[in-house]
C-alpha cells in the first residue's frame, strides 16, 4: 500500500483505488490550533473568493457516481467506480477543511452561487466525457489559484492547507487524464480534434469567468491577468499533452483488449444445475470483443463447471452418476471433526461429498469468441454446479482478443 501511494500516475482504477486510500493516510500535518486572524487587506482579497471555491468543492457528485457505474460497467472496469467515489470523498475533504478555516476565521459559507450552479447543470445534463472535462477544467484552475491563494495571505493553516490541495489536484489531473485517454482511445482523429477545438473554448471561457470572479486573489499574489492568462494555457495544454499520449499509448495496445469481471449468483439446491450461458455472453457484448477466448473459473472448491446439453433427463442423469460417485451418506474423514485440525471455520460444514462430487468436475471452462458470440454447438450451454448448499456464489470472467 505505502510503495503504490509513492507512484506518481497509477496505471489502472485498481492501482487508484489504493493510491486515494493510501493518501488519506499520509496527509500533511495542518496547524489548526493557530490562531492568527486575516488582516483587513486579507478578508478584502480572499474572504469572497474563498467562500466560493470552498461551496465548488462541496459537491456530493450524485450525477458523476451513477455516470461512472455506467461507464465502468460499458468497459468492464469494475474497480472504477470505487476509484471514483474516493476522488469524490478527497473533494469533499478539501471542503471541510476550507469550511473549517472559514469557520476559524468567522466567515460564513456560502450555500448557493451561480458559476457553482452553472458547472452543476453542465455535469447534470451532460454525459460522463462532459462531466470529466468539467472535473478537468476545474483541476486545472485549482493549481493557479491555489497557489497564488498561499501566496495572498500570511495563514499558517491557510498556506499549509492549500499546499496539500495542491498535491491531491496535481494526481485528480493524472486520474482525469487516464480516463479521458480511455474515451478518446475509440474514437478517430477527427472526432477528437472537434471535441479539443470545443473544449479549448469551454476552457478560455472559464478561464475569464474565474479571472473576474476572483482577480483579487491573483492580483495579491502579485500577479496580472497576462501573467495568470498564459500560465493557465501553459498548464492546459500540458496536461492535453498527457491525455494526447496516454490515448496514443490506449489505441496501440487496443489490438488485444483485455476485460475482467465477476458475477455473483445464489443457488437455491443442494445439487443443482444453472445454466448461466446467457449471462457470460451479455457479459461479452458489453466488451465489444470480436475474436478471442472467454475463459470462466469457479472460486469454490464445493462446485464446478461444465459445458453439456440442457435436457432435463441428462441433467437427472448426470446428479444421480455424481451421488453414486460420491454419496452423501459415505464416512468422510473431511467431516469428522475429532481428527480434522485444519481449515476450520467457526461454522464448518460437513461436505466431505461435495469436495469428491467437484473433483470430477471441472474448475473452468474457455469458449472461443468468433464473430462477437461465443462459439459453442447446437446444444452446448454452460453449466455452474453447485455440489454442497444453496449459498452466494461467485464466478470470474476473463474475456480477452480483438474488438474488430
Amino acid at each position: 500500500m505505502h510503495r503504490m501511494a509513492r507512484m506518481t500516475k497509477p496505471k489502472n482504477s485498481r492501482q487508484w483505488v489504493e493510491y486515494f486510500k493510501a493518501n488519506r493516510q499520509k496527509l500533511l500535518f495542518i496547524p489548526w490550533e493557530d490562531d492568527y486572524k486575516l488582516s483587513q487587506s486579507e478578508r478584502a482579497s480572499i474572504s469572497e473568493s474563498l467562500r466560493i471555491f470552498q461551496l465548488g468543492e462541496s459537491s456530493a457528485g450524485r450525477r458523476l457516481r451513477k455516470l461512472t457505474a455506467h461507464h465502468a460497467e460499458k468497459i468492464c472496469d469494475s474497480a472504477l467506480p470505487q476509484a471514483m467515489n474516493l476522488f469524490i470523498q478527497e473533494e469533499q475533504r478539501h471542503a471541510h477543511d476550507l469550511g473549517r478555516f472559514l469557520c476559524m476565521q468567522s466567515i460564513a459559507q456560502k450555500k448557493f452561487h451561480w458559476t457553482d450552479l452553472f458547472f452543476r447543470a453542465l455535469r447534470r445534463l451532460w454525459n460522463f466525457e462532459v462531466c470529466l472535462s468539467v472535473l478537468f477544467t476545474a483541476e486545472l484552475i485549482a493549481k493557479s489559484y491555489y497557489r497564488s491563494l498561499r501566496k495572498a495571505t500570511a495563514s499558517a493553516v491557510l498556506q499549509r492547507l492549500c499546499t496539500q490541495l495542491l498535491r491531491d489536484e496535481v494526481q485528480h489531473l493524472h486520474f482525469h487524464c487516464r480516463n479521458l485517454a480511455i474515451l478518446r482511445s475509440h474514437r478517430s482523429t477527427i472526432s477528437i480534434a472537434i471535441r479539443e477545438k470545443c473544449y479549448a473554448f469551454f476552457h478560455s471561457s472559464t478561464l475569464l469567468t474565474v479571472w473576474i470572479g476572483h482577480r483579487k486573489v491573483f492580483h495579491a499574489a502579485g500577479m496580472n491577468f497576462r501573467q495568470y492568462w498564459k500560465q493557465a494555457q501553459q498548464n492546459k495544454h500540458r496536461a492535453l499533452q498527457d491525455v494526447r499520449r496516454l490515448t496514443r499509448r490506449k489505441k496501440r495496445s487496443s489490438g488485444i483488449n483485455f476485460y475482467r469481471m465477476r458475477l455473483q449468483f445464489q443457488t437455491n439446491d443442494a445439487m443443482q444445475f444453472l445454466d448461466i450461458t446467457d449471462r457470460v455472453t451479455s457479459a461479452l457484448r458489453k466488451t465489444k470483443i470480436r475474436n478471442g477466448i472467454v475463459n470462466i473459473q469457479t472460486h469454490h472448491t464445493t462446485t464446478g463447471l461444465m459445458i453439456n446439453e440442457n435436457e432435463p433427463l441428462l441433467l437427472q442423469d448426470i446428479q444421480r452418476i455424481l451421488n453414486r460417485i460420491a454419496p452423501e451418506d459415505e464416512s468422510y474423514r473431511h467431516n469428522d471433526f475429532s481428527i480434522r485440525t485444519v481449515n476450520m471455520q467457526p461454522f464448518e460444514d460437513k461436505n466431505g461429498h461435495a469436495h469428491c462430487r467437484a473433483l470430477f468436475l471441472r474448475t473452468s471452462e474457455s469458449i472461443h469468441i468468433i464473430d462477437g458470440a461465443l462459439s459453442m454447438g447446437r446444444w452446448q450451454r454452460l453449466f455452474f454446479i453447485e455440489c454442497d448448499r444453496p449459498r452466494l456464489r461467485t464466478v470470474n470472467i476473463l474475456i480477452f482478443g480483438l474488438q474488430s
